[in-house]
């Protein structure tokens, strides 16, 4: 039988469960596609987690305990930028993972709580951006949708892709800096300019001879 502290235990499970639900969903996290991935009988991961029900909540909770960290050490010019899938598989994986536990939550009032804790940390990151702004002014609350749309947009099977959410969104900050610039930089802006017509371009279909 596994013989772990509680802390170990979290970390384990959660490493084990993020590829499943990153391509498979929730659904997918079974006792025995964890024993399978870390060597035990689903049986001694029964025992190690207890319930289904008590294995997600557990998932969950430390997710979401590593997604703040992980934003914050993301390096964006803007702090919104690091809520969005990276180019990379991994990266995209962190942001797979949010969703499905998000869609988790709304089936699950256990974890629930969990995700209200962490859409109100994304809204306080995003209020740091522009402290004159209070929580409730229309300009963050859009900036907060617009990011959660991109951010589920880039994950799914779309044209709008990881890299071109960014540019977006970038974009976006862009034109609305108001009266402060640090919103996002003028580099940053020069780049999802350049990267969006570089996509356009892309996608362009090439005149018939």
């Amino acid at each position: 039988m596994l013989r772990l502290d509680s802390l170990a235990r979290r970390d384990i499970i959660t490493d084990v469960a993020m590829p499943i639900i990153a391509t498979r969903g929730v659904s997918g996290v079974t006792y025995a596609s964890l024993a399978a991935r870390i060597g035990h009988s689903p049986q001694a991961i029964h025992q190690w987690v207890g319930t289904r029900d008590r294995m997600v909540e557990l998932i969950a909770a430390t997710f979401y305990q590593r997604w703040v960290p992980w934003t914050t050490s993301r390096s964006y010019d803007h702090a919104a930028l690091a809520m969005l899938p990276g180019d990379d598989e991994e990266e995209t994986g962190w942001c797979r993972v949010l969703l499905a536990l998000q869609e988790e939550a709304r089936r699950r009032p256990s974890v629930a709580p969990l995700l209200a804790s962490l859409r109100r940390h994304e809204h306080e990151l995003l209020a740091d951006i522009h402290p004159e702004l209070k929580s409730d002014d229309h300009r963050l609350q859009v900036l907060h949708a617009l990011v959660a749309g991109l951010r589920e947009t880039a994950c799914s099977e779309s044209e709008i892709g990881p890299t071109r959410a960014r540019h977006l969104l970038a974009l976006y900050c862009a034109e609305h800096a108001g009266p402060r610039a640090d919103w996002v930089s003028g580099a940053c802006a020069d780049e999802a300019v350049a990267g969006l017509i570089d996509v356009n371009q892309a996608d362009e279909v090439p005149p018939s001879s």
